[in-house]
């Protein structure tokens, strides 16, 4: 056992080690298993003060300090736009419908993919609905940018695309869309977010994901029980 443990740990640090050479760009969900989670019981708030948007089946709850940091990142961006919110905290059973809808969708997009093949290019683009995805913790949201009218900007993908050109850093966009894409991760960025490199539109702080990417020790904010109401538990 103490042998697994051993080899499992050096794997996880050559992901990382690859990763930040830029060797890989998504770290394996292995790297997030093994975080440890010391959680803070920082509260589930409403988002007041932020745009949100209708694409998603929305549940527009984050942790306290989420939605302040997303007012911050809304200064940022340039006169004429601001940064709108698609999704914060996902139930378990939405993340259950949304995993399927990926599968569906890569099965369709790739038809030449065996089943395990399908899953390995869905954990890019969704946490399989095991309880533990970085949605359910209140510290993961997916945005985008809109302007003055309340219109999304062009992005290159439609929100949630299961397909290679949904990488924040990929090949194929035009100058304004690559721009675009720019602004966003210039304002996240700017108000302490990370960004998950395979969906230019998902950002994080305090889950596992927000720890491994920005090398922290251990995240603050760990996953939700149950459906969410007032009175849930935080684990």
């Amino acid at each position: 056992m103490k042998t697994r443990r051993k080899i499992m740990k050096i794997k996880v640090l050559v992901n990382i080690f690859l990763c930040r050479i830029g060797i890989r760009s998504v770290l394996p969900a292995s790297v997030f298993e093994n975080i440890t989670v010391i959680e803070n019981n920082e509260i589930m708030v409403d988002v007041s003060g932020i745009k949100t948007s209708n694409i998603a089946v929305n549940v527009f709850r984050v942790r306290t300090t989420v939605l302040e940091m997303l007012k911050r990142a809304d200064k940022f961006l340039p006169d004429g736009h601001s940064i709108i919110l698609i999704e914060g905290y996902r139930s378990l059973s939405e993340q259950k419908k949304r995993w399927e809808r990926i599968i569906k969708e890569i099965k369709q997009r790739y038809p030449n993919l065996n089943e395990k093949e399908v899953e390995l290019m869905a954990k890019k683009f969704s946490a399989k609905p095991n309880g533990n995805g970085p949605h359910q913790t209140g510290g993961a949201i997916d945005v985008s940018v809109c302007d003055s009218g309340g219109n999304l900007i062009d992005m290159g993908t439609e929100y949630s695309e299961a397909s290679l050109r949904s990488y924040t850093k990929t090949k194929g966009l035009t100058e304004s869309q690559k721009e675009n894409r720019n602004m966003l991760v210039f304002a996240m960025k700017k108000a302490g977010f990370i960004n998950y490199p395979a969906e230019w539109w998902h950002w994080c702080y305090g889950d596992k994901m927000w720890a491994a990417y920005s090398r922290k020790k251990f995240a603050i904010y760990g996953i939700i029980k149950g459906e969410y109401n007032d009175n849930s538990k935080i684990r």
